[in-house]
């Protein structure tokens, strides 16, 4: 069997047409959001910004999410995943990269953390007390480490599992498990941290220990739905005939469907500590979003705070509930898509209200947001046309042949 598995075939890779058609596709956003982007920082700097914020925090979390989803399956010995965790090794390699997008907001970062950028933080007495951590030089030092932290663990499980393509040295799964648990460590530390000062720091007063947690599961909803979307379409295409079945999709799904659940159970805990305890310095978060002012009158927000709570929870849960659907391609794109959706929506949720007391969604918005997805799928499709669709010599790919869910 390991012959016939290891034998690079044609349908081990995704065909040159394919990648092409996903790569040209991946051009074409990255283009438009380009020329948008240049007409919208013309128009209005600080506007654009601010919501290429969203789009760079989108596309990164899908990105950290993904990693995640490498290092777990290495971690606790998964068999089942041997295909999707070489799609989260495409998309997850994709961090060095974000780096060269964080370039624009390190540039302005004045522009998008003016809450505490600066001298602004001593016409605060406490921001004046966090000044220690909120400094532009300790904020650049830290941004630094973290995109070591992500180049170094995604470049080596990448890099490690293409290897074992061409050898198929067993060892080298020993590695990677080996390496799993630290990296674990260290991907926590920094995507927790990361959430704090791209994120939370945009309100500076205002703070969560639970925040971390809610970015991170967020992102990874995000990355297995689009995990969702690769196996679907790489199914109907035939390529991963011999290795992905609707056995993985069902697994997928009860993955997706669970952190789902995980999402809302983080989201409402941190709603449901602050709401009880009532202190102003905590409930300013969720005021913004639903309030204009004490006086309680409702802000666009609301609507949004809405559209979240029913895209991000209700109507995936009530989608990816049954069997059935989990197992079918269309039902399980269908769920997919809602929660990339809403992952979006939620991106949005948490950035935009800091700047602005009413929604205000324009062409730059969608501008922000195609720039860092087109240069993703761009990746994407790179990679798609050079790597096997699935670590062809990878000792638990015959487990991962004979999944069957009960």
């Amino acid at each position: 069997m390991s012959a016939t598995i290891s034998s690079a075939k044609d349908m081990d890779f995704m065909g040159a047409d394919r990648a092409r058609s996903l790569r040209g596709a991946g051009l074409g956003l990255l283009l438009v959001g380009l020329v948008l982007g240049a007409i919208g920082w013309r128009s209005d700097h600080h506007r654009f910004i601010e919501a290429y914020l969203v789009g760079f925090e989108y596309v990164l979390t899908i990105c950290l999410g993904a990693l995640f989803f490498v290092l777990i399956q290495h971690l606790t010995k998964a068999g089942w995943s041997v295909g999707p965790r070489r799609h989260a090794e495409w998309i997850s390699s994709f961090l060095p990269f974000m780096a060269l997008l964080f370039l624009p907001l390190a540039l302005n970062a004045k522009d998008v953390w003016h809450h505490w950028w600066g001298d602004a933080i001593h016409h605060d007495a406490l921001l004046e007390g966090k000044a220690g951590y909120l400094n532009p030089k300790f904020f650049y030092i830290r941004a630094a480490s973290y995109f070591a932290i992500w180049f170094l663990i995604s470049r080596f499980f990448a890099r490690t599992s293409r290897e074992q393509d061409v050898t198929g040295d067993v060892t080298l799964t020993s590695r990677m498990q080996a390496r799993s648990a630290p990296s674990v460590l260290f991907f926590g530390i920094s995507t927790t941290f990361a959430a704090f000062d791209w994120l939370m720091s945009l309100s500076p007063h205002w703070f969560s220990t639970i925040f971390g947690v809610y970015v991170f599961v967020g992102g990874l909803v995000g990355a297995l739905a689009t995990l969702c979307l690769f196996q679907v379409a790489l199914q109907r295409s035939g390529v991963l005939a011999r290795v992905s079945t609707v056995e993985h999709r069902h697994d997928l799904g009860k993955l997706t469907f669970g952190f789902t659940v995980f999402w809302a159970y983080i989201g409402f805990s941190q709603f449901f500590l602050i709401w009880y305890a009532g202190l102003p310095e905590e409930t300013i978060y969720f005021t913004q979003r639903w309030f204009v002012d004490a006086t309680g009158e409702h802000s666009s927000w609301m609507p949004v705070s809405l559209a979240l709570l029913f895209l991000h929870f209700f109507v995936p849960f009530f989608v990816l509930l049954p069997r059935t659907i989990k197992r079918s391609a269309m039902g399980l794109s269908t769920g997919a898509a809602i929660l990339l959706f809403a992952h979006y929506i939620d991106v949005y949720w948490m950035v935009m209200p800091n700047f602005s007391a009413e929604l205000h969604f324009s062409w730059m918005d969608i501008g922000a947001l195609l720039i860092p997805v087109g240069a993703l799928l761009t990746w994407l499709g790179h990679r798609a046309g050079r790597d096997p669709v699935y670590p062809l010599k990878d000792p638990r790919l015959p487990e991962a042949m004979a999944v069957v869910n009960l």
